[in-house]
């Protein structure tokens, strides 16, 4: 049997695969114009800009309140629709609120950032915010093409105008204008997809409401919002504590290393985890076992990324060199520090949402402070008694414990469940 026949005639992989591959190619784009843009914009500015992805992304969290990531779990389809609809207003609320702060912070000059910089932090967290929330929409509808194409469009027209702009020599300011065109692009093209569902949604809106929607699922800014909040603090800490206890260049070099990683590893992770979500909030609608799915798609992540994985291990240094110069040979030494870490977080981190779907969401705040603990004690260690690698090193080391006590524990978790479904069928 043929690659395309597998994958065709599995429900599961032939999801993946319609969402995956959109993913994938707008990964390639995003990694094909890396090595121009090593060579149009300075390590300073590249770290700059990793900054700014880090501030929208954890601010585009605060914004919905998580309970976009909720829309894909209700069996009906005004609540899933109020959902989107909360999380919309909540985000134009949270840019109402945020502008003003930045205006303040600007004028008493209380950060040592550009005010342009933190000026097009509003749309950007605003952009960042919608594309997620229609993303999860089409998730739920099964639009993989749409959430694929969309990604293909912004990486595309990101790219386009980082070039362009960094041949013009804008500088920092080249980048963001391209972070923020390629959402904008994005989102415009969702938003023409998904017109329907808006003039519907529209249609009924009497038919639910925001307030009890929002109490309805107050466990996602108690539990969700809180856990995603402290694990991509612990994931984009090291941004913000190497620019404070390092240099520019320094910070810069592990910028493009953890962009390039992790550009293949969102890639599959990212089509691989919202195809499970979908699916396990199915079978617990009807009450069937998870373990199988679980099992089935932590042994083929395992194989996927085993081969690569190890190659980027060994030869990383080399590659890194070959691919965007001989300055940026310390991103490839920074790189195969970090691939045990981010091989873990490969295989485990589509399963990570099986716990809202199981009712332990409180548990995940736990985790998630645990990893932005060790985080913040081994970067500071490291930083402030030995060296940048050394700090870097630790950080990977005690993220890999903390996924290893993770894994454990979601199948603990997940066979748990299976069995009360067996006893309650006996």
């Amino acid at each position: 049997m043929s690659l395309f026949q597998i994958f065709s005639r599995n429900a599961f992989l032939n999801q993946v695969s319609r969402l995956g591959i959109g993913v994938v190619v707008a990964q390639v784009i995003a990694i094909g114009v890396s090595p121009l843009l090593t060579r149009l914009y300075s390590p300073d500015e590249l770290g700059a800009f990793a900054l700014f992805g880090s501030l929208v992304l954890l601010l585009s969290l605060i914004s919905t309140g998580a309970y976009d990531v909720a829309i894909t779990m209700p069996k009906n389809w005004q609540d899933a629709f109020s959902l989107a609809g909360l999380s919309f207003v909540l985000t134009l609320l949270f840019g109402l609120l945020l502008f003003p702060i930045l205006v303040i912070l600007i004028f008493f000059g209380k950060l040592e950032l550009s005010g342009v910089f933190l000026l097009l932090l509003v749309p950007g967290v605003l952009l960042h915010s919608w594309v997620n929330i229609a993303n999860t929409w089409n998730l739920r509808t099964e639009q993989f093409n749409a959430i694929s194409n969309g990604r293909v469009l912004q990486s595309g027209v990101m790219g386009g105008v980082h070039l362009l702009a960094g041949t013009g020599g804008l500088g920092i300011a080249g980048l963001l204008l391209g972070h923020l065109i390629g959402r904008m692009g994005n989102v415009i093209y969702l938003l023409s997809n998904q017109i329907e569902d808006v003039r519907e949604g529209i249609r009924i809106r009497g038919m639910y409401s925001l307030s009890q929607t929002a109490k309805q699922y107050q466990k996602q800014p108690r539990f969700v919002l809180l856990s995603s909040l402290l694990s991509t603090g612990a994931a984009e800490l090291p941004i913000i504590m190497i620019s404070i206890l390092f240099d520019e260049v320094l910070l810069g070099l592990f910028g493009l290393a953890l962009r390039v990683l992790l550009s293949p590893v969102n890639a599959v992770t990212y089509a691989f985890g919202n195809v499970y979500f979908q699916r396990i909030s199915k079978l617990t609608h009807h009450l069937n076992p998870l373990f199988p799915t679980l099992r089935n798609m932590g042994g083929l992540l395992l194989g996927l990324g085993i081969i690569p994985f190890l190659m980027l291990f060994f030869f990383s240094e080399p590659l890194f060199s070959f691919a965007f110069g001989a300055d940026w040979t310390e991103s490839g030494k920074i790189a195969r520090i970090l691939t045990p870490m981010l091989f873990l977080s490969f295989v485990f981190t589509p399963a990570s949402r099986t716990m809202m779907v199981l009712g332990k969401e409180h548990v995940m705040p736990l985790f998630s402070m645990l990893s932005l603990c060790v985080n913040f004690i081994n970067l500071l260690i490291g930083g402030l008694f030995f060296d940048f690698y050394t700090a870097v090193l630790a950080m990977s080391a005690g993220q890999c414990l903390i996924y290893g006590v993770y894994i454990f524990y979601t199948i603990h978790i997940v066979r748990t469940y299976d069995r009360s479904l067996s006893a309650t069928a006996e």
